[in-house]
């Protein structure tokens, strides 16, 4: 039976019934679930697999099995998308802000969105106008930080939650326009939704290649334009659970241990972190420090 490790270094008393929860299902499917607070405890080498529910720093366990690191940043997980045909949206993150500036003519638009890559809910998003300067809160890193067009058919969010491509569940957030006061406030509550297709075209393919630069859970958000759905974000900094864990345990914890055991027959091809950094290496810097990570599509 193999051995699943969740660790989680932010975890809060709300939290830990709902862990027990988690294993308590799991331990029903015949699954060896267990979670944690700290990944340096004693005991973690008695598990085939750890599952990082938060980032936190594993480059001290090389040879060990470990998933969630965060080892991609925002634009290089666009780009593995991309890479497997998935509908994302134009995006770029050009050397420096200066050539950023012809992604206007480029994109034929008056209005650019830019995403910090540590924006959280929405901070470190900002819209940028056509003849303006855009002032940052801090250095713009090409290669990390990207633009985009804006989509302005809908400005909700579609968000589905996955692991290793198997979908865990999808929500509604009613997201403000960017232009609205209120797009930086976090208070509208999101509605769960019933499974639906937009990933079924290539999830599967999506989450086998986000593994190999060691990527489990992964969030993808999704705007609408017309009828289809475009990807604007791949999450892969922590498993959301602060709130929809509480809200609908049935879908996202119940259906969490479901896909950890159906997953768990395929823990071979999980790579250590040694080999999800080379992988990284080979994807994004093939010629060494210095190699150009500036691209993106314009189309």
């Amino acid at each position: 039976m193999t051995r699943v490790l969740l660790v989680d270094t932010q975890v809060n008393d709300s939290l830990k019934p709902l862990y027990e929860r988690l294993v308590s299902r799991g331990s029903s499917l015949g699954c060896n679930i267990r979670w944690h607070a700290d990944l340096s405890f004693d005991d973690y080498s008695c598990s085939d697999v750890i599952v990082l529910q938060h980032p936190c720093d594993a480059l001290g366990f090389p040879d060990r099995r470990i998933l969630g690191a965060r080892l991609l940043n925002r634009f290089e997980r666009l780009c593995i998308a991309q890479d497997v045909g998935a509908p994302v949206a134009p995006f770029a993150s050009p050397p420096t802000l200066d050539l950023a500036r012809d992604l206007f003519d480029i994109w034929g638009a008056e209005n650019i969105v830019f995403k910090a890559d540590w924006s959280f809910r929405r901070k470190g998003v900002f819209l940028w106008k056509r003849g303006t300067d855009l002032v940052l809160p801090s250095t713009y890193a090409p290669g990390a930080d990207i633009f985009m067009p804006t989509l302005l058919d809908d400005p909700a969010t579609y968000k589905v939650d996955l692991f290793c491509g198997n979908v865990i569940a999808c929500r509604r957030v009613p997201t403000p326009p960017i232009h609205d006061p209120r797009f930086h406030d976090d208070s509208a509550p999101s509605d769960l939704l019933e499974t639906q297709d937009w990933a079924a075209s290539f999830a599967e393919a999506l989450g086998s290649m986000l593994l190999s630069f060691g990527t489990g859970y992964f969030g993808i958000d999704f705007m609408r334009v017309g009828t289809k759905y475009w990807i604007v974000e791949i999450n892969s900094c922590g498993v959301g659970r602060m709130n929809t864990w509480v809200r609908w345990p049935a879908a996202y914890i119940d259906r969490y241990a479901d896909v950890l055991h159906n997953w768990s027959c395929q823990i071979v091809t999980v790579p250590t972190i040694s080999e999800s950094l080379a992988a990284c290496r080979r994807r994004f810097n093939p010629a060494g420090v210095g190699s150009s990570r500036h691209r993106g599509t314009s189309s």
